[in-house]
């Protein structure tokens, strides 16, 4: 992606705060406010001023990612860990992903404890990943419970035709 003019990473000083999407530019909308409820979106920070829904099921989709394509474009609006590896795991064929990785994530977990520490979260996360052979195309973010649609469900995935990671 080539930014004609602009910053390389645009995002970097991009001017924030907290909003109900909690993203929000100073003085403007809250740029996610009016996407649908299961809607797929596409808002990139520091280039979009307003986020717009997507069509994963458009021929032309501008999201090329395993994500996307599996689990996007088929309908499938899972909100939880185990809905979404149940909706991945039903997948077969050449685009299945079968292997899965698990990984565990302290957040805060390499800050030493002591007194002025003993209020920092510390709370686990889990990273899943799923591939073929050894390259991974979805990674999964999210904490226990995992059948719970009110814990964040964070995804990100490679998209080969533009060359990075849609989150």
């Amino acid at each position: 992606m080539k930014f004609e003019g602009a910053s390389r990473f645009p995002t970097r000083n991009f001017p924030y705060h907290r909003n109900a999407s909690g993203l929000s530019r100073d003085g403007l909308a809250d740029p996610l406010k009016d996407i649908p409820t299961g809607a797929a979106a596409r808002f990139i920070l520091g280039i979009d001023r307003k986020a717009s829904v997507l069509d994963p099921r458009a021929e032309a989709s501008p999201v090329n990612d395993a994500f996307a394509k599996l689990v996007l474009a088929p309908g499938h609006r899972p909100e939880t860990l185990l809905e979404l590896l149940a909706v991945l795991d039903a997948v077969v064929g050449p685009d299945a992903l079968p292997d899965q990785r698990i990984y565990r994530v302290a957040d805060g977990g390499q800050i030493a404890w002591d007194p002025s520490t003993a209020d920092l979260d510390r709370h686990l996360r889990l990273v899943v990943t799923r591939h073929r052979e050894q390259d991974a195309e979805i990674f999964v973010s999210t904490a226990p419970p995992f059948n719970s649609s009110g814990i964040s469900l964070q995804v990100f995935a490679w998209d080969p035709v533009a060359g990075a990671y849609n989150f």
